[in-house]
């Protein structure tokens, strides 16, 4: 067995030239294990079915805060920071449904590759959307409008 004093100058010089080229590649911080893309899909009738059983879910909706939405569901877009990603959804292996407005609307399908990016392992996507949802007859959650503040001296419609 030879040691590495041994090595000529010509192994030596190609070894390190391989080094060089293929560490950054390895050692990359951002490198991620490329992903198929989330197929696994759910329909507005099924996940209601889901949610009168009430199933422990994280139900997500990528076009952010809205007025109306899902019930129940959360708003996260697809580059919101992990730490907002972490503290929505409970574990890795939480099942998680993520939406957008509908079938032409590519929101919801980046957040659920994002997801499976970074290693949510049971994340479903609604394609139909918002759409979808309401034309299969079910309803939206409004968000309540917001109240004045106290003290600002505005009061209910009719005033003075």
């Amino acid at each position: 067995m030879r040691s590495l004093t041994s090595v000529g100058p010509v192994s030596l010089a190609f070894a390190l030239a391989a080094i060089a080229v293929l560490a950054p590649r390895l050692w990359a911080e951002d490198a991620k294990p490329a992903l198929p893309p989330v197929k696994a899909e759910i329909n507005a009738d099924g996940l209601a079915a889901l949610m009168r059983a009430r199933a422990p879910m994280v139900v997500l909706d990528a076009r952010g805060p809205m007025t109306q939405f899902i019930p129940n569901a959360k708003p996260l877009v697809p580059n919101a920071p992990a730490s907002t990603v972490a503290s929505l959804i409970a574990s890795k292996t939480s099942l998680v449904v993520t939406y957008d407005s509908g079938p032409r609307d590519a929101l919801g399908k980046k957040l659920a590759e994002r997801l499976a990016r970074d290693g949510y392992q049971n994340v479903i996507r609604l394609p139909g959307g918002v759409q979808g949802w309401v034309k299969a007859r079910y309803k939206l959650a409004k968000k309540p409008a917001p109240r004045p503040p106290a003290g600002s001296g505005r009061r209910g419609s009719g005033g003075r």
